[in-house]
């Protein structure tokens, strides 16, 4: 996904340019020679391909295809594209100069230019190296609370600002130490800590006008807990009335139990209603039991070549 860093005008322009060439083979239904790939077709798959699902493997080529969109059709179903804040990676995005600042900020969230991005997925900073740098929290202790740290809130009211519609994904890598901690380490991170953590970041998020955040995770390819936690911090978000936040798992790789557990325990169902599965790199897994049992199936970590 895009990667708001110092190549982010790049990344916009092979988006872009990906995008009206796909626009225009959708347009006419018919195929597209590709007996001369441009420079632009074949930097983007060069960029886009992923060692889970590469382009040839899943059977997509946007060089060499017309895609036809029906609407009445039953699979997969498109729902928008969106990009990933994430693991420092746009940390010094804040801090290139204003005029050039707003010009990819545009590129990036404004609807009908650009990228015109559908979601926006951040980190919630956890004091832990994470990707490619730290993000900083919210909490560095329980009684340490500041909603001004990071750059992920003043990324996602950006974002609003050039698109009210724009759908606001949150995702914790990681939590600082005295989350959960019992002798010494996290054995207790599906408790109350964790809950609470989480709370007061959705609520540093409104407190900020960024405004409501429509997705919240678990923890980055992590095990996603016991159906009770997941109960919990749905009620604990209903009573702080954050009841529009959905609730997604399990950010990482496709876990049946998700749906099969929710079949037999009608409240971890409801926990999960309005929200669903998240798989990273699902490469067209059909996902059918997800959405018979009403649930949302998302890609939400994924790349252009694949998602």
């Amino acid at each position: 996904m895009l990667a708001l860093m110092n190549r982010a005008w790049h990344y916009v322009a092979l988006l872009a340019a990906a995008s009206m060439r796909l626009a225009s083979a959708t347009a006419s239904a018919q195929s597209v020679s590709a007996e001369k790939p441009s420079p632009y077709c074949r930097s983007f798959q060069s960029l886009t391909m992923h060692k889970h699902c590469e382009p040839t493997r899943c059977g997509l080529d946007l060089c060499q295809k017309a895609f036809l969109l029906d609407l009445e059709a039953e699979g997969l179903r498109y729902t928008g594209h969106g990009a990933l804040s994430a693991g420092g990676l746009s940390r010094l995005f804040h801090d290139y100069p204003i005029p050039q600042r707003n010009e990819i900020l545009d590129y990036l969230f404004l609807p009908k230019f650009g990228a015109a991005l559908h979601m926006l997925k951040v980190e919630i900073g956890g004091d832990s190296q994470s990707g490619f740098g730290t993000e900083p929290s919210h909490m560095h202790l329980p009684g340490d609370l500041s909603c001004k740290r990071g750059h992920q809130f003043w990324l996602m009211k950006e974002a609003r600002l050039r698109n009210p519609r724009i759908v606001l994904y949150a995702l914790a890598w990681a939590m600082p130490h005295w989350v959960g901690v019992r002798n010494g380490s996290q054995h207790g991170f599906h408790e109350t800590d964790s809950i609470r953590y989480l709370v007061e970041w959705i609520s540093c998020a409104h407190k900020l006008g960024v405004g409501n955040i429509d997705y919240l995770g678990n923890r980055n390819e992590r095990n996603w807990g016991p159906p009770q936690w997941t109960i919990s911090l749905r009620a604990a978000l209903d009573t702080e009335g954050f009841s529009s936040t959905k609730l997604m798992l399990p950010d990482g790789q496709y876990d049946p139990q998700v749906v099969e557990l929710a079949q037999s325990n009608v409240m971890f169902m409801h926990a999960l209603q309005g929200g669903g599965m998240a798989v990273h790199y699902p490469c067209y897994l059909p996902g059918w039991e997800v959405r018979r049992a009403g649930f949302k199936f998302l890609s939400s970590e994924d790349g252009g070549g694949s998602a």
